[in-house]
């Protein structure tokens, strides 16, 4: 049997690094789903954590999700049913938000809908109970309870920023994605396939360019190609869809 902990205890120790993984892998698996999308497969080129991390704060959906990390400094002790409701409200309000998003966007599949719709149920159940979710798994189950929380959460946004990710490099190669980038290149290599063509900048780093071609609708594997600096020329850019 594991130790139960105070849950003032477990909501200081465990945030920052709740907060810190969450946030990494929102933007670890935006960038698997958006890849993968483009038949790039892992490792992924040129990212690094600081990548991850910007990833996740600039994305709407990461912002909207941030509540969510926040629940355990909420995880008081509701007098009624509507303060439960209060004290849960980011289990409820969140999915259904993320849910909006998700359908709008176009990736509001099955299974994600049954994820969003447990996780709606949860702070429901809860409140019905006059608990707050997270007490309610911690201060019945303890050190397991708060693992469980943790663990789900991260299941949560890693399949959900995943998604979003494939969604994403679904638009790019359609030349959909806001804001993206076309390139014409010149390459010191005279049969090179990708000279004076007009592709789409999936990824630009100090390596070099990476490269899609657009179609609509975009195939399942999509043209990309992979252009070192050095044998770049020159290289024009210009924002997608611009004269």
């Amino acid at each position: 049997m594991l130790p139960k902990l105070p849950l003032r205890t477990i909501e200081s120790a465990g945030f920052v690094a709740l907060a810190t993984a969450v946030l990494y892998l929102m933007g670890y698996s935006y960038y698997a789903g958006f890849f993968e999308r483009i038949s790039l497969p892992p490792p992924f080129p040129e990212l690094s954590t600081s990548d991850y991390f910007v990833r996740a704060f600039s994305s709407a959906s990461g912002l909207v999700a941030a509540a969510m990390v926040s629940i355990p400094a909420r995880s008081v002790v509701p007098a009624t049913i509507w303060h439960a409701l209060w004290a849960n409200g980011a289990f409820i309000v969140v999915p259904l938000l993320l849910g909006q998003h998700a359908r709008s966007t176009g990736f509001l599949d099955q299974g994600l809908v049954l994820i969003l719709g447990a996780v709606a149920a949860v702070g429901v159940t809860a409140s019905l109970l006059k608990r707050s979710a997270v007490r309610l798994l911690t201060a019945r189950w303890g050190l397991v309870g708060a693992l469980s929380y943790a663990f789900g959460l991260l299941l949560f946004f890693g399949v959900y920023f995943r998604l979003e990710g494939s969604a994403d490099a679904t638009k790019l190669i359609e030349g959909r994605l806001q804001p993206s980038s076309t390139v014409v290149l010149q390459t010191g290599d005279p049969r090179s396939p990708v000279d004076g063509a007009r592709l789409l900048v999936a990824l630009a780093r100090g390596g070099g360019f990476y490269l899609v071609q657009q179609a609509s609708p975009a195939p399942v594997a999509p043209v990309v190609y992979f252009v070192p600096e050095a044998e770049v020329l020159t290289a024009t850019i210009q924002r997608a869809g611009s004269a």
